[in-house]
């Protein structure tokens, strides 16, 4: 395995022991790399799990990337889900759902699913999209996660919209005001996600102004580019990241060199309260 990105912050001798894992990825076409994925879920075992480009399809027949909602469960031990799907494949058999999920060794007790400016697509066939996603429908969703120290956590996971570049435009720059408007006044707050924009974009600035970018400054790319060529429809860059509110002390972050995903994975721990 390739050297890990890793920070400890902070380093003080009031930190409490008390602590979960957390852990954001996208899957790539539900896990694609799946005999490298699974061993890798496995060995980290977050507690947390926010994952995006998550399948659900009841055909027993698919491959196991396309039913990531029930393997998972059954590989992982997840007793919680809460999958948020942001269109169907009608073309795959069993007519699979693909979209946003979060698996949690905690109660899940409340939930939310908000999609930006395009809604759920029962029929799509992506090979009539290819290669402009912009349109993909895309969605927020909403966990309230009880940790049980009589105070619960907000999870905000996302797949952005996509785009050519990862520059900002109109829609993107209206997903994030979205974003904030959902996340409100909460506190013990965790957004996380495949953007879809660059790091250093207006749209990401204005997430930055309300919530803490975990990971700045580690990363010069979060793709994993052994999957990756760069071309007319792809530039490297920064586009997966966590964030959490300022009331949340972050003990640990990693982003392991992996080959899980086209995705690098983003690993922290978090102290509870």
């Amino acid at each position: 395995m390739a050297a890990t990105p890793h920070s400890r912050i902070p380093s003080s001798d009031d930190i409490p022991e008390q602590s979960f894992s957390f852990l954001c990825l996208n899957l790539w076409f539900g896990g694609k790399l799946w005999d490298e994925l699974i061993p890798f879920l496995k060995a980290t075992s977050p507690d947390i799990l926010a994952a995006q480009e998550v399948y659900d399809g009841g055909d027993v027949a698919l491959p196991d990337h396309y039913r990531t909602v029930e393997q998972f469960q059954k590989l992982l031990g997840y007793p919680y889900v809460f999958f948020a799907p942001a269109y169907r494949e009608a073309p795959l058999s069993g007519n699979v759902e693909c979209g946003n999920a979060i698996f949690s060794r905690f109660p899940i007790t409340e939930t939310k699913t908000v999609f930006y400016d395009v809604p759920y697509n029962p029929d799509r066939d992506a090979t009539k999209e290819a290669p402009d996603y912009s349109y993909t429908p895309r969605n927020l969703q909403h966990a309230t996660i009880d940790i049980g120290t009589d105070r619960t956590f907000h999870i905000f996971n996302t797949h952005g919209i996509w785009g050519f570049d990862p520059d900002d435009n109109p829609r993107r720059l209206a997903m994030a005001d979205t974003i904030l408007e959902e996340i409100g006044s909460h506190k013990n707050v965790f957004l996380c996600g495949d953007f879809n924009v660059g790091e250093t974009s207006k749209t990401i600035q204005k997430i930055e102004e309300r919530l803490r970018n975990v990971f700045k400054g580690m990363l010069t790319m979060s793709f994993n580019m052994k999957q990756k060529t760069p071309s007319a429809t792809f530039t490297p860059g920064v586009i997966d990241m966590v964030f959490a509110s300022r009331d949340l002390m972050i003990l640990d972050r990693q982003t392991p060199d992996v080959n899980v995903s086209d995705h690098r994975p983003l690993l922290c721990r978090v102290a509870l309260p």
